[in-house]
């Protein structure tokens, strides 16, 4: 188990650094979809017990990251590449509209707000593997002030657009598991990410889903 481990943040409790750590294993694929995860091994990487390491396997369920099965184990959820489509397919339209909006409407002083939050993106690209979270937070951001510049303040999308450091996809369906793909689709999606994050949404595509034993 090859875990990029940053440094806690200052008053970090045990719960919190162990999703922190985690959930970016999973979104940069250190960790990859369908791997069995052993909260005694963890525990020890990142030198702590398992109770705070429990807990944030259990958070990071609740954000489709990962999946568990009593008595059974614990994995990292795979990549349902239709929700991939699906998701991309939906902000697509809605996106390009409120780019329409935006167009010519905005004033200097928002186009300097909006390029300040994609240098500071721009700048954690180089230590992505340490700057999940904070380069997320920032594109929920960037996404943030282009729905109010344009006028759609009341759109989900607007009160956050990644939704959680979950997504890897905009789709939100409970539907059951997608099946698993294959290592070639795998290596393809996360490049695809790699590639989408310093635009957009860095990791809101594709979102992970639950998958069977």
């Amino acid at each position: 188990m090859n875990l990029i481990i940053p440094s806690p943040y200052k008053n970090e409790n045990n719960r919190a650094y162990a999703s922190r750590v985690l959930r970016s294993n999973i979104m940069t694929l250190r960790l990859k979809p369908g791997e069995s995860l052993n909260e005694i091994e963890l525990a020890h990487a990142l030198r702590m017990s398992r109770t705070p390491v429990h807990e944030a396997l259990t958070t990071l369920q609740s954000e489709w990251l990962v999946d568990i099965f009593p008595q059974r184990g614990t994995r990292v959820s795979r990549i349902d590449l239709t929700l991939v489509k699906e998701g991309h397919s939906t902000r697509l339209l809605l996106e390009s509209a409120l780019l329409r909006d935006v167009a010519g409407k905005i004033d200097r002083s928002q186009i300097q707000e909006l390029m300040e939050c994609m240098r500071k993106q721009n700048a954690l690209i180089s230590h992505i593997e340490d700057s999940v979270d904070e380069i997320i937070q920032l594109d929920d951001e960037f996404h943030r002030m282009m729905y109010y510049f344009g006028g759609r303040s009341h759109t989900p999308g607007s009160r956050c657009a990644a939704s959680s450091p979950t997504t890897i996809a905009s789709a939100t369906s409970m539907s059951p598991r997608a099946d698993a793909i294959s290592p070639a689709s795998t290596a393809s999606t996360a490049s695809s990410v790699t590639i989408s994050c310093s635009a957009s949404r860095m990791m809101s595509a594709p979102r992970r889903k639950s998958a069977s034993t």
